[in-house]
């Protein structure tokens, strides 16, 4: 009998704590759990799987984790030997949102001493499906970041021919990037793959942490990638990979083509000359700014700012372009006469809004005229183009102009105007001999419309009036004789010599329809001669065909009544002899 007064002992605060560190252990240390586990999945996807342990808890801001050791899972009967894991610890934090939906969200992914094998078929099979092995629709886990440690990763996506081997490791000495002092780079990421069939290789100093979807955490990098001889140098931060929403880098890209991106971009870029490419990027959400943008290819040179603005659904751009340079050289240009025939992307355009400033100091052209100081202002809204104004200098005088490019009708519309004023012949035509001489300045004015998809449509529907005069203009004695057909002139100045007459006045009109231009006005007059034509020049074609009637203004004996055909292609046409002709067009400078 216990005596009066003694405490009495109470055991179920013992009982309590017992009862709730057992329910802890249960909950915690899960790796109880592992023989469920590996009956589900052995049941579903016929694979094995192992771990030592499992713990369940908490990560510092309360999301719940669980941290497996000393794991091992066979890969898929169709995929490599290698386990699909074999990693000495895995560890994954979810968001409280995954317990609750379909959707597994890791907000954290951790490997050590991890080998990792992901595999995708081309028929959209993926490796890493446990529970669901022949399930090819989308994705239902994102993982968001992740650290890893002495770890590697095989990614193999047939549907692409893509082919990734990575390496992780520690730095031997932690370092920072300028600019990025609060991300320290800790680890060297060495690259090895293939796309297209093209290999490429990078070697990249990152931060402890990587993102890839949603997370918006920032990581340091610094490295090079290169392909062939393609190079890339990137220095900066960048957050979400795999959806870039954040980006502060600098990037160098060089190489000796354009074409070499085209199987690692699954592109379509021509052959080029040798380019390379040097800008600061900053991009946050649907802004993108590149900055302090310099371009170099072949000769030709490019530099200004540069900034993308994307709608939030997507559907639409908007680009603002502050460009200019030193020297463009068409011969750097990737363009060949099959670009003609492509088509414009009318819906890409219809889904783009811009502001463009251009200015070069010197065009080089095909052509022995050589243009400078061009000067563009236009914009792109609601699938209409317009340059505003385009001016340039070039063969002694100057040229304005400004377009439109409508992208909402069917087929599109595209309309010029055009003046170009004090533009010097001798630079305009081809090499002269000295005794043939063409000397003097032109003015010629332009009002043109077409439609159409492409240059050649362009070409085949062109429309509108093209006019040409001079009054300060002069031709050699020789050439005067030569087109008067005066064979005693031109006996005389190859005995006395010859010197340049002026001409009183040149006119052209051409009423162009369906890209023909048909003469409606061609005279060119000097003291003893007018010369009047009558003709058409196809463009689509390319060719001419030009009958020129001399009058002669002075009795001749040696004179040849006939008309001058020329005719055939515009670079090499044939010049010969005819019947004369009376001509249609108007017979004066003035109008009728």
């Amino acid at each position: 009998m216990k005596a009066a007064g003694a405490p009495q002992r109470r055991h179920w605060p013992w009982l309590l704590l017992a009862g709730i560190f057992g329910l802890w252990f249960a909950l915690f240390e899960a790796t109880w759990l592992r023989p469920l586990l590996q009956r589900h999945v052995l049941a579903h996807s016929q694979r094995n799987l192992h771990f030592d342990s499992l713990r369940l808890g908490l990560s510092g801001d309360l999301q719940p984790t669980a941290r497996f050791r000393g794991v091992r899972i066979d890969n898929a009967p169709w995929a490599d030997r290698r386990p699909m894991v074999d990693a000495g610890e895995v560890r994954f934090t979810f968001a409280w949102r995954t317990l609750l939906g379909e959707r597994i969200i890791v907000k954290r992914l951790e490997l050590v001493d991890a080998q990792v094998d992901l595999e995708r078929s081309a028929d959209g099979l993926r490796n890493w499906r446990l529970t669901r092995p022949d399930d090819r629709g989308p994705g239902r886990t994102s993982v968001q970041t992740l650290e890893a440690r002495r770890s590697s990763l095989r990614f193999v996506h047939g549907g692409r021919d893509l082919e990734i081997d990575a390496t992780i490791a520690a730095l031997d000495k932690p370092t920072t990037l300028g600019g990025q002092e609060s991300l320290t780079l800790t680890k060297r990421l060495v690259i090895r793959g293939a796309h297209g069939g093209q290999r490429f290789d990078g070697v990249l100093h990152v931060s402890d942490v990587l993102s890839f979807v949603d997370s918006d955490t920032r990581f340091a990098v610094q490295g090079d990638i290169s392909s062939l001889r393609t190079r890339l140098r990137i220095d900066g931060s960048l957050a979400d990979l795999l959806q870039l929403n954040e980006v502060d880098a600098r990037l160098a890209l060089s190489g000796p083509s354009l074409a070499e991106l085209n199987p690692l971009l699954a592109s379509g870029l021509p052959a080029s000359r040798p380019f390379t490419i040097e800008t600061k990027v900053l991009k946050a959400r649907e802004r993108t700014e590149f900055g302090k943008f310099a371009a170099t290819l072949g000769t030709s040179d490019l530099h200004g700012e540069l900034s993308v603005v994307l709608a939030g659904d997507g559907s639409r751009r908007t680009v603002d372009a502050r460009l200019a340079g030193k020297s463009i050289d068409f011969a750097d240009l990737p363009l060949s006469a099959s670009h003609a025939d492509g088509s414009f992307d009318v819906g890409a355009l219809k889904r783009l809004d811009a502001k463009i400033v251009f200015e070069v100091q010197q065009l080089k052209t095909p052509a022995p005229v050589q243009i400078r100081h061009v000067r563009l202002n236009g914009g792109l809204a609601g699938g209409v183009l317009k340059v505003d104004s385009l001016r340039l200098d070039g063969a002694g005088g100057a040229v304005a102009a400004r377009g439109t490019f409508d992208s909402n009708p069917s087929p599109p519309r595209v309309a010029l105007t055009a003046d170009l004023d004090g533009l010097q012949l001798d630079q305009l035509l081809p090499p002269q001999a000295p005794d043939d001489r063409v000397a003097g300045t032109v003015g010629v004015h332009a009002e043109l419309q077409a439609s159409g998809a492409s240059g050649r449509a362009w070409l085949r529907s062109l429309s509108g009036r093209i006019t040409a005069a001079t009054g300060r203009a002069s031709i050699s004695s020789r050439l005067d004789a030569r087109l008067a057909l005066n064979g005693g002139r031109l006996l005389r100045t190859m005995v006395e010599g010859t010197e340049q007459i002026p001409v009183r006045c040149g006119a052209l009109e051409l009423r162009v329809r369906d890209g023909v231009g048909r003469t409606e006005r061609f005279v060119v007059e000097t003291d003893r001669l007018k010369l009047l034509g009558s003709g058409s020049i196809d463009l689509p074609r390319q060719t001419l065909a030009m009958t020129l009637t001399p009058q002669r203004k002075q009795t001749a004996l040696l004179a040849l009544q006939r008309s001058i055909r020329v005719e055939g292609p515009l670079g090499a046409p044939r010049v010969t002899l005819d019947q004369p002709v009376s001509p249609h067009a108007a017979a004066s400078c003035l109008g009728p």
